[in-house]
Formats: structure tokens, C-alpha cells, sequence
């Protein structure tokens, strides 16, 4: 029997139990999902704070790195969570209580405009002849329901001891992703060495090289994706809440934020974000609402042609498609961390993908045949 007979039949009985076993698999990597989520978070977060690590060396700290690295690593680290920390007590002590009382009048305006929205829907029915007693106990049912579910939203309590394993399971996750975020960035070019040693005694000369190039690619596309959209998206919440302040538009805190975190997904975050802060600006004023509709639009024309090219630029490598496709598929295995992760793994694998159909296509071009062996690592 062939070699290639036997790896046909073994793929064919792997597939099989794929499709027969596709839940229980499923559930596997949910398990290391969940098992791997502070190792993963630590790797996003290292990912991120690379940047201005390596920032701080090359430009704060450039003479002491030729003296002493490993202290001018420690004092770049330490600056670098430094902003961290900064960043999280504003947004405690700055931007959350701002957000929290933009939620709370928005809260207290719902009746009102709700009640403005029966008397245009009740005229407007009157003069389709809808029988108006119908409608009335209509209203009324859903108004009180709707009164009901604010005053339980305003006077909704955290309990401590339904929510406090799940609060201190997080805060355990977010501790030990730090933790794995500062020994990857402390020893990262110790770590790369050990990896690709490991690599090159387990595969051949050959495959080891495609995987350690694989792996430089991917760790590359993934922090110049994740450092330049960040950015990107403060950016464009920044434009916004500037904006907004500076037109009257009510709810800035609020709008921005919401903004400002749909952002992060390409292409379609900021869109994402504007269907539910149109709505919520409608309720103060559906002028206004237009207003910050033709803005945005303005924003996203800026942000399309100068920001997003300036700092993240073709970093992605991938045409709208592949970015959709990537989105869809992020965002049903992981939600927002999957898109994250998904779009940046699309580009390396299109990346691969484009190299080896270039590679074969001049192959053809000058005559030879199509043989892997003909290939040759760049």
C-alpha cells in the first residue's frame, strides 16, 4: 500500500471523527479557553505594552541599554505599566463617573420620551383609523412595564455575595495576566531564543525555519495590529468627544466611550458603535442625534484616509473581505477577544498563502513542474 493511500485513509478517518465528535470537541476548547484565558490575556496584554517599552529604550533610555540592559529593560517595564496605571485611575476616578451620570440622565429622560413617542404614534394611528382604545391599554401595559424595569435599573444593588467569586475570579485572571505580561516582556528575547531552539531539535532544518519564520510573522502582524488600533481607536474617541463638547451634543462621556471601545474592530467598529449612541442622543434631542450622525460620517471620511493609514497602514495586508471574514468568524468563536485575535492570524495566513501561490505561479512561468521540492525557503 502507498504512503499516500495510508495518509488518505488516516486524514479521512480523522475527518470522520471530527464530524461525529464535533461537540465534544467543542467543549474542549472551551475547557482550555477558559483553563489558558490569563495566559492568553497576558500575551494581549504583553502584545500591547511592547510598544512603548521598546520606546522608552530607544529613546529614553538608549545609553543606559549599551551600560546595563537588563536594568534599562526593568526601568522601560516599569514605566510602561506605570501608564497603565494611569490610564486605569482615570478612567475610575474621570471617565466612569462622567459615563455613570450620562447613563443616569439618560435613564430619567426614557418616560418622557417614551410617553412623546405615544402621542405621535397614537395621532398617527387616529388618522389611520386604529380603533384608540386598543392602543391606549397597549401603552399603558408597556409603559408600566418600561417603569418597572427603569426603577429596578436605578435601584439595582450589586450583591456581594452573589457576585463576589465571580469579581474575585476576574480579578485573579487580570493579576496573573499581568504577572505572565511582565516575565514575557522582561525576557522576550531570552523567551524567542528558547523557542526556536526547541523548534529546530524537534523538526528538520527545513520545517524548523518555516515554523520559527511563522512564528516571527505572526507575534509581528499581532503586536502592529494591536498597538495601532488601540491607538487608533483612542484617537477617533478623542475626535468624538471633542466634537460632541464642542457642538452640544449631550451624553459626550458616554457616546465616546462607546465609540471609543466598538473602535477597535476595523472597519465596522465605529459604525457599530453610532447605531446605539444615535439612539441615545435621540432621546435628548432627534435634531441632535442628526447632527452627531453627519458627524461621525465626517470623522470615519478623516479617519479612513488619514488616521487608520498613518498609524496602523497595511499592517492588516488584508482586503475588506478578508476583514469581514475574519470578524465573523472571531466573533463567533471568541466575541471581541476572537475578532481581535482573528484578523491579525487571517493576515498571516493570507501572507503564507499569497507566498506560496506566487512561488508556484513563477514556477509555472519558466517551465517546471509543480513539485514542492522545487520550492525553496526564502
Amino acid at each position: 500500500m502507498k504512503k499516500e493511500h495510508i495518509k488518505f485513509g488516516i486524514f479521512a478517518v480523522l475527518a470522520l471523527m471530527v464530524v461525529l465528535y464535533v461537540k465534544d470537541i467543542l467543549n474542549i476548547f472551551d475547557w482550555l479557553w477558559i483553563m489558558l484565558e490569563p495566559v492568553l490575556l497576558g500575551i494581549l496584554i504583553a502584545l500591547v505594552l511592547k510598544g512603548p517599552m521598546v520606546f522608552f529604550e530607544k529613546r529614553l533610555l538608549k545609553k543606559l541599554v549599551k551600560k546595563n540592559f537588563k536594568l534599562a529593560r526593568a526601568l522601560s517595564l516599569t514605566m510602561s505599566f506605570l501608564l497603565v496605571v494611569i490610564f486605569t485611575l482615570f478612567v475610575i476616578f474621570v471617565l466612569l463617573p462622567q459615563v455613570g451620570a450620562s447613563l443616569s440622565s439618560l435613564l430619567a429622560q426614557l418616560p418622557a420620551y417614551f410617553e412623546s413617542v405615544m402621542v405621535f404614534l397614537q395621532d398617527l394611528f387616529d388618522n389611520l383609523g386604529v380603533p384608540s382604545d386598543t392602543l391606549s391599554n397597549f401603552f399603558v401595559s408597556i409603559q408600566g412595564d418600561l417603569n418597572t424595569l427603569l426603577k429596578q435599573i436605578l435601584s439595582l444593588t450589586p450583591d456581594i455575595l452573589l457576585y463576589g467569586s465571580k469579581l474575585i475570579s476576574i480579578g485573579t485572571n487580570i493579576f496573573l495576566a499581568f504577572t505572565f505580561a511582565m516575565y514575557i516582556l522582561f525576557d522576550m528575547e531570552g523567551m524567542g531564543k528558547r523557542y526556536h531552539k526547541v523548534v529546530n531539535a524537534i523538526m528538520p532544518n527545513k520545517k524548523g525555519a518555516y515554523v520559527s519564520r511563522m512564528s516571527n510573522e505572526t507575534v509581528t502582524q499581532f503586536g502592529k495590529f494591536i498597538n495601532g488600533q488601540v491607538i487608533e481607536a483612542m484617537i477617533l474617541g478623542t475626535i468624538c468627544f471633542v466634537g460632541m463638547l464642542v457642538m452640544g451634543i449631550p451624553y459626550a462621556p458616554l457616546v465616546s466611550t462607546i465609540i471609543t471601545i466598538t473602535a477597535i474592530i476595523p472597519i465596522v467598529g465605529a459604525l457599530l458603535g453610532t447605531v446605539p449612541a444615535v439612539f441615545i442622543i435621540m432621546v435628548e434631542s432627534p435634531m441632535l442625534a442628526i447632527v452627531f450622525v453627519f458627524y461621525i460620517i465626517i470623522v470615519q471620511i478623516v479617519e479612513g484616509n488619514f488616521i487608520y493609514p498613518y498609524i496602523v497602514g497595511n499592517r492588516v495586508e488584508l482586503s475588506p473581505f478578508f476583514v469581514m471574514l475574519a470578524i465573523v468568524l472571531g466573533g463567533g468563536f471568541g466575541g471581541v477577544v476572537g475578532i481581535i485575535v482573528f484578523i491579525p492570524l487571517m493576515s498571516v495566513v493570507y501572507k503564507e498563502i499569497s507566498i506560496y501561490v506566487n512561488k508556484k505561479d513563477a514556477l509555472l512561468k519558466e517551465g517546471k513542474l509543480y513539485k514542492d521540492t522545487d520550492l525553496k525557503e526564502e
